[in-house]
């Protein structure tokens, strides 16, 4: 059940404890949210940020020029623990076609590499320890996958848990990614 306020964000949480519709400002925005906001940014800021365990700083801006999928994440967060397994091998169907992400929001860096290395996740890491990065993409639950263009524009926000079959239409939708059949 969600509830609208007059300014700001409320989320009514659903039955996979996601975000099932979510009220910004008096105006309801459902459908894996879409837009976060008229204030949250259209392209993906430009931003340095360290990398989560060895290894050298993430640029994002060495990420542009192909299909990029960015998921804000931590293992406090049990829709994100929930959501790895599905990014993990959509990643893996789509090597190639679609550069994919993690950045690793306000956690314990030594359980986050454990809980990776767990899951085999093999993709990109960065950390955003204060969620500094988060704030400025218009971020506001956990988690938070964007879909981001070869320009660099932030297609499509998800806030919440996602199914893998859900992942790869909404790839296909926003990024013209074409994907194998559901398994």
């Amino acid at each position: 059940m969600a509830v609208s306020v007059g300014v700001g964000v409320l989320a009514g949480l659903g039955r996979d404890g996601g975000v099932g519709a979510v009220f910004a400002e008096d105006r309801l925005l459902t459908g894996g949210l879409g837009s976060a906001g008229e204030d949250a940014p259209t392209s993906l800021p430009a931003q340095v940020l360290p990398s989560l365990g060895p290894g050298a700083d993430v640029d994002l801006s060495d990420y542009l020029g192909s299909p990029m999928l960015v998921n804000f994440w931590a293992t406090w967060c049990g829709p994100c623990v929930t959501d790895m397994p599905v990014l993990r091998d959509t990643s893996r169907q789509l090597a190639g076609q679609v550069t994919f992400l993690g950045i690793n929001v306000q956690d314990n860096e030594e359980n986050a590499l454990e809980f990776l290395q767990e899951l085999d996740v093999t993709y990109d890491q960065a950390r955003d320890p204060l969620a500094e990065y988060f704030t400025e993409v218009g971020g506001f639950g956990m988690p938070t996958t964007l879909l981001i263009d070869e320009a660099g524009k932030i297609v499509y926000r998800h806030t919440g848990a996602i199914e893998a079959a859900e992942l790869r239409d909404l790839l296909t939708r926003h990024l013209d990614v074409r994907s194998g059949p559901a398994g």
